[in-house]
């Protein structure tokens, strides 16, 4: 549900970002700021929660070391996405503090190595996290939460889509919204390595 109305409220907020015109820049600039505050608030809470289940999975590593490498698989994705969102969000805040300009986000992800070094990173948090699936039954919510994330392979321009034109502080929101679907995949499938292992 709240990774739903996160979804639901980022696209909305997108949908502002041609607002970025004349006037309305400040303005525009603050809402993103806004929606970025919420996705850091949830990341923070997201990584007590990842951490608090992989400590429950390491107690009962012994008895399925099979689930437990997964476990450690999806945990190093996580930690490696985050800290690669991270210093975009950081090298984009020093190239462009206002957050208004439109080329910044671009030249750094569109059609470049680091690019393609984000995509290679989300789709190995979401590969990794598919790989913990033990029924069908589980993939549909798995699905949901990466949605954006599994558009990747299909669509050749997704970062064109995601970053050409972007105002600096809608490319820093959109990857946090990236790193933000990682983890409440990550706490998903943690989440279910950890009620198998308790048993």
């Amino acid at each position: 549900m709240k990774v739903a109305l996160l979804s639901i409220a980022f696209l909305v907020i997108l949908h502002f970002a041609g607002c970025m015109l004349e006037n309305r820049a400040e303005e525009t600039v603050e809402t993103f700021k806004k929606v970025d505050g919420s996705l850091s608030s949830s990341n923070r809470y997201l990584n007590i929660d990842i951490k608090e289940l992989f400590k429950i999975i390491d107690v009962h590593r012994h008895k399925n070391r099979t689930l437990a490498l997964e476990a450690d698989s999806i945990y190093n994705a996580v930690e490696a996405v985050s800290q690669f969102i991270d210093s975009l969000n950081q090298l984009q805040k020093t190239l462009d503090s206002s957050g208004e300009r439109l080329d910044i986000t671009e030249k750094i992800l569109v059609g470049t190595p680091t690019g393609n070094e984000l995509k290679r990173k989300l789709l190995w948090v979401s590969g990794s996290c598919y790989s913990t699936l033990i029924t069908p039954v589980e993939k549909p919510a798995l699905d949901s939460i990466l949605s954006w994330i599994n558009e990747i392979p299909t669509i050749s321009d997704w970062d064109k889509r995601h970053f050409q034109l972007t105002p600096t502080v809608a490319g820093i929101t959109i990857l946090n919204k990236f790193e933000n679907d990682c983890k409440n995949a990550a706490s998903y499938s943690l989440s279910l390595i950890a009620k198998q292992l308790s048993k």
